[in-house]
């Protein structure tokens, strides 16, 4: 099962497949979540991936989480089938989905932090209870 969730292998899905995906993605109408538990982190992972506990998928996205010490969680998405990245609001569709009410943040580091070796887009899911201190509605929550 782990060579499906697995980016290299992404692109080797049959073009039948990859139009389903698509057409579901497209109508809002996404598979289900399925959670895998990563207690050795991702197989063959170098760098933060050996921290990555768990894993959700179904058949359009991907997204590896890896705990922080604080309580707050990375989140790494990424499409498993060669179609467009996520947009905005697929993005806080995941989030939403995968992680409720918590607040969450995408960051753009200053160039010589950039880290672009995927396709990938990373959140950073705060601790449950914590808030992001800008907002863009008056009065906050």
């Amino acid at each position: 099962m782990m060579h499906a969730l697995h980016w290299e292998n992404m692109d080797l899905a049959p073009p039948a497949l990859l139009r389903r995906a698509e057409r579901l993605r497209v109508l809002g109408r996404w598979p289900t979540w399925r959670w895998h538990d990563l207690p050795d982190g991702v197989p063959n992972a170098r760098g933060w991936g050996q921290e990555v506990r768990r894993v959700a998928a179904n058949s359009i996205f991907s997204v590896l989480v890896r705990p922080l010490p604080d309580g707050a969680e990375h989140a790494m998405v990424c499409t498993l089938n060669g179609t467009p990245p996520p947009s905005w609001a697929e993005k806080q569709r995941i989030k939403n989905q995968l992680f409720g009410a918590r607040w969450a943040v995408e960051c753009f580091p200053p160039q010589r932090r950039v880290v672009d070796g995927a396709d990938a887009y990373h959140l950073w899911v705060l601790p449950p209870g914590a808030a992001w201190p800008y907002d863009l509605k008056e009065g906050g929550e």
